[in-house]
């Protein structure tokens, strides 16, 4: 099965996950939009320590909360990410959550199910996303840990990352990335995205576009100042 039909065939939904709990393609996109899409992340002047829970200690990275009415402002601040999305994206889920994770020597993320949009819609908690979506954009030579272990009651796959693979499982799936042993300035790079079903009362409390960083106010205005 080519590239795209592979991909379109893990949008469908409902359908797909009725009957496999996750997806592998490899190779997912083609070799300069994954190139692009790296830089893109690492380069970008939101990325710093991760801003989400405990359990992504030792990370980096920002996140993106969008909903449909958001992806103009995507498509206008953060085109490569847009392009992306335009591949990815399911047209009956309605609110997402974007985050690019870099995974450093020693760090890894614990166990957990993925709802990350709970800050937004508390104190109700909001439905497990639809599916994830995993992109791996960097992964350093000779890899050692790093792996995404998905569980369903028990261990049910263990992922090698591996440039320009994409992952799709289910959103009610517990999933942990392993310790990353790697030397130091390598990273394990990629790009996580949450797609979610959410009622009418529940998306009201979702922007339509929000960065959430850790990085202060001053470096953005310097980056601005810098391309300007």
């Amino acid at each position: 099965m080519s590239r795209p039909a592979a991909i379109a065939r893990f949008k469908t939904w409902p359908g797909f996950f009725d009957w496999t709990p996750f997806a592998l393609v490899r190779p997912a996109l083609p070799t300069e939009q994954i190139e692009a899409l790296r830089e893109c992340v690492l380069s970008s002047p939101y990325l710093a320590a991760n801003n989400l829970n405990h359990r992504f200690s030792g990370t980096r990275g920002f996140s993106v909360v969008f909903t449909p009415e958001g992806r103009a402002r995507i498509a206008r601040e953060l085109p490569l990410f847009d392009q992306y999305l335009s591949e990815i994206l399911h047209p009956r889920c309605n609110a997402f959550f974007l985050n690019p994770l870099v995974v450093v020597g020693g760090s890894r993320v614990a166990p957990h199910v993925d709802r990350s949009l709970r800050s937004y819609t508390q104190p109700e908690e909001p439905p497990n996303p639809v599916r994830v979506v995993v992109l791996y954009l960097q992964v350093p030579g000779n890899l050692k840990g790093g792996h995404l272990i998905l569980h369903a009651n028990r261990p049910l796959v263990d992922i090698e990352p591996e440039v320009n693979k994409m992952v799709f499982f289910r959103g009610d799936l517990r999933h942990e990335v392993t310790e990353l042993e790697a030397q130091e300035g390598q990273e394990r790079v990629s790009l996580v995205c949450e797609q979610y079903r959410l009622p009418p009362a529940l998306l009201e409390s979702i922007p339509t576009f929000e960065i959430r960083s850790r990085r202060p106010f001053e470096d953005f205005l310097q980056a601005e100042l810098d391309r300007t």
